[in-house]
């Protein structure tokens, strides 16, 4: 019975757990094999670290945070869960390094497999 409780306490542990990585290494995975890293992230909680590229604003739809990514083919957006957390990217520059909690929502059904979306929770200033 002992055992079968911390199996389940490291499991909600472990599935709770954000998976770390850069902006450049989940683009670099999703151009080597776009499936594999679409399938291994899909829902997946990440805590992703990168740098701004650019920030849109919309009217109809939510604002958008796009990520540099190392290159030019995938391209990451992040969208926010708060207001507070849409104002402070909307405060960012060009360049300006960040660490983002959110969802992978991957390319949204959508026809191109370039543009992935994150469903930021929290957005911080990282340190260079």
């Amino acid at each position: 019975m002992i055992a079968m409780i911390l199996i389940a306490i490291i499991f909600i542990y472990v599935d709770k757990k954000n998976i770390r990585l850069t902006a450049d290494e989940l683009s670099s995975e999703l151009l080597t094999d776009f499936e594999v890293a679409n399938k291994k992230y899909l829902d997946k909680k990440l805590e992703l670290y990168g740098k701004v590229k650019s920030y849109y604003s919309f009217q109809d739809k939510p604002n958008l945070l796009e990520l540099e990514t190392g290159n030019s083919k995938v391209k990451i957006f992040c969208s926010f869960l708060s207001s507070k957390d849409d104002s402070v990217a909307a405060t960012l520059t060009y360049a300006a390094p960040v660490i983002l909690s959110g969802t992978f929502q991957g390319n949204k059904n959508q026809d191109s497999p370039e543009n992935i979306y994150i469903e930021a929770s929290n957005i911080s200033i990282a340190q260079d």
